[in-house]
């Protein structure tokens, strides 16, 4: 006896004919607005940075209240 896989029910046919396209289409559409937030973004910083603070953090638990 063969198993059914997953694309050939009627859910995984709707779920790779609609689900996943329209799912790629909405992360592309999230990805295009992030890259246009951190353009605007680099445009409004003086020195075009967009990194606040240091990659490694605060070097101490009270550093971040200080600033």
């Amino acid at each position: 006896m063969s198993q059914i896989q997953f694309h050939e029910t009627r859910a995984g046919a709707e779920f790779y004919r609609r689900t996943m396209p329209e799912l790629v289409k909405q992360l592309t559409r999230i990805a295009d607005a992030l890259e246009g937030m951190a353009g605007e973004t680099a445009a409004e910083s003086p020195s075009g940075a967009t990194q606040v603070g240091s990659p490694e953090g605060p070097k101490d638990p009270g550093e971040e209240k200080q600033r």
